[in-house]
């Protein structure tokens, strides 16, 4: 009941005081009927696609308003139906998606530092056949490999340890946002202390 409220905004579940059982309703399916002042006349289940419906169908289930509880999350003024926690936080939850995977793909194509092999002294016209022969070694580069050079070769790794910050401290902001979004506490999420 609870988990229909958060996700959708309403939550409605069936009360049987004759045989005292309950049931959760799917949120989707319930419509509140309401009167010009707001006032709650009862409550309709249309499980049919949305074309067939009518309101003289006898397949339309009616409930009393003490048949059922409600439960909105968000509700607006004026509206019979809330708006859940999902609904007001999609932006930043897709933030955090989309910046999970540019930071997953910016690890897997970063996971092992990139060479810059200088062959050659500088200003020297080094002979391509000496490059093309570097280069076509390089194709084998494994982490095992070791390299040995003469003083005319430099092997230098190419540093993007600062690459992937940005995208962490951004991590943690839409994390925060989410949490204030929900208003949810922290140790919920794992993350906090007590």
């Amino acid at each position: 009941w609870v988990f229909e409220s958060l996700a959708k905004g309403s939550g409605y579940m069936e009360i049987d005081l004759s045989d005292l059982q309950t049931q959760v309703l799917n949120s989707k399916y319930m419509y509140v009927r309401r009167n010009k002042k707001g006032e709650i006349l009862g409550y309709n289940q249309w499980t049919k696609p949305f074309g067939l419906f009518n309101r003289e169908n006898k397949e339309l289930i009616n409930f009393k308003p003490n048949q059922i509880a409600a439960l909105h999350i968000n509700q607006t003024a004026g509206e019979a139906y809330g708006i859940g926690i999902v609904y007001p936080n999609e932006r930043i939850i897709e933030n955090i998606v989309l910046n999970e995977k540019d930071l997953q793909l910016l690890i897997s194509r970063k996971a092992g530092a990139p060479y810059h092999i200088a062959v050659g002294q500088p200003g020297a016209n080094t002979p391509s056949s000496v490059v093309d022969a570097v280069k076509a070694n390089l194709q084998y580069l494994r982490n095992t490999v070791e390299w040995v050079t003469d003083g005319d070769t430099v092997i230098k790794s190419v540093d993007f340890s600062e690459l992937g910050k940005s995208l962490t401290e951004a991590q943690m902001y839409f994390y925060r946002q989410l949490l204030a979004g929900t208003e949810m506490p922290e140790v919920l999420m794992g993350s906090g202390q007590l």
